[in-house]
């Protein structure tokens, strides 16, 4: 659990724009329900492993770079 909390931020920021971008790659369309099959594991695959990048190289330096600030 502590890991999906780490990641709730990068998530909710990230969920928007990469919804966005599988809707532009099917051209603007919604997509079917029959597509959810294999969508919402790829949707979720893609969103966690995004949401990881952002924690890891742009949320924690940040946070430890506002700590050092707020020490200083």
């Amino acid at each position: 659990m502590q890991f999906l909390g780490d990641l709730s931020y990068s998530t909710y920021l990230i969920h928007i724009p990469l919804a966005l971008i599988f809707l532009t790659a099917n051209g603007g369309h919604a997509f079917a329900f029959t597509d959810f099959i294999w969508l919402a594991p790829l949707y979720l695959t893609v969103l966690l492993v995004a949401a990881q990048l952002s924690f890891v190289y742009f949320e924690e330096p940040m946070r430890r770079r506002i700590r050092l600030i707020g020490k200083g």
